[in-house]
C-alpha cells in the first residue's frame, strides 16, 4: 500500500519556559516524545488523518507541546488493518517527523532561546503504535 501525505497543519502550540540554573553547563539535553490518533475520514475512505502530539524538552530551557495534524490519502479504504499497516506504523511518521522537528526548532530558534538540534527517530526499526482510531 501506497500513501502520500496531502496537508498538514499546527493545531496547537504551548511553550513554557524553564527556570534553570546558569551553572555554565556546556550542553544541554533535549528530549522528544511523540504520541499520536488516528482519525478515518468520513467522506473519503482513502483519507486518513494522523493527529501527532510532540511533548519537546530541553533541560533547564523549556518544555514544548506541538499538536500537529496529518493528512494522507492511502490506495485502500483506511480500516484496522491500515492503522496497523507499516505504512501507518513507520513510514506516516518518518514523513511526518522532519516538519514536527524543523518547526519545533525554529520556534525554539526564533523564540531567542537558542539553537538545538532535537533527536531523529528510525520509525522502520522501532514502529509507532496508534494510540486510538476514530
Amino acid at each position: 500500500m501506497k500513501i502520500e501525505l496531502i496537508n498538514k497543519k499546527v493545531e496547537s502550540l504551548v511553550m513554557k519556559p524553564l527556570e534553570g540554573s546558569s551553572s555554565g553547563k556546556k550542553t544541554m539535553k533535549a528530549t522528544v516524545t511523540l504520541n499520536n490518533e488516528l482519525y478515518s475520514n468520513v467522506k473519503d475512505a482513502k483519507i486518513f488523518r494522523v493527529r501527532y502530539f510532540a511533548y519537546v524538552t530541553i533541560e533547564e530551557r523549556l518544555e514544548m507541546e506541538i499538536t500537529y495534524d496529518f493528512d494522507f490519502r492511502s490506495e485502500e479504504d483506511f480500516s484496522d488493518d491500515t492503522a496497523r499497516s507499516p505504512e501507518v506504523r513507520s513510514l506516516a511518521p518518518s514523513i511526518a517527523y522532519p516538519y514536527i522537528k524543523g518547526y519545533a526548532e525554529q520556534i525554539i530558534h526564533m523564540s531567542n532561546l537558542g539553537s538545538f538540534n532535537l533527536p531523529y527517530f528510525d520509525f522502520f526499526s522501532s514502529p509507532m503504535e496508534p494510540n486510538n482510531n476514530k
